[in-house]
């Protein structure tokens, strides 16, 4: 979804400066729930950040689980990766079609819990640091 598109749809969705058309940035849209960031590349929405609240995804994983529970929910389609910072974990969720090289949700951990995640394509949905 381009940026233009996420505006129409949302009215309220602003991208600060020119970040909306160049270089990568995240969104404001006050229609998100707490804990929701949306980061837009080059005019083009690429991922979705949960940090906190009680979003969850639509096998039912939040923040807060444990790495066992994100395993239960989605098998075989996690790949565990130690966390560039923490003594945690990235748990890489490919999606259900093994077609789809693009998606993919990343659930980052800490002793064992689920901390923030995020969905979107790649590459951005890997980037380790955010942008803007």
């Amino acid at each position: 979804m381009t940026v233009a598109e996420a505006r129409a749809a949302l009215g309220t969705f602003t991208v600060p400066g020119a970040r909306a058309k160049v270089g990568c940035g995240y969104a404001t849209e006050t229609s998100l729930p707490a804990g929701v960031k949306v980061m837009v590349e080059n005019g083009i929405v690429v991922r979705v950040d949960v940090d906190s609240g009680n979003v969850v995804t639509a096998e039912g994983a939040r923040v807060g689980d444990t790495e066992e529970r994100v395993r239960s929910l989605y098998g075989a389609r996690v790949s565990v990766t130690p966390h560039k910072y923490t003594d945690g974990h990235y748990l890489t969720v490919k999606p259900a079609a093994a077609s789809d090289t693009l998606h993919r949700i990343v659930f980052e951990t800490h002793k064992g819990r689920v901390t923030t995640y995020r969905a979107g394509q790649r590459p951005q949905v890997e980037y380790v640091e955010r942008c803007g």
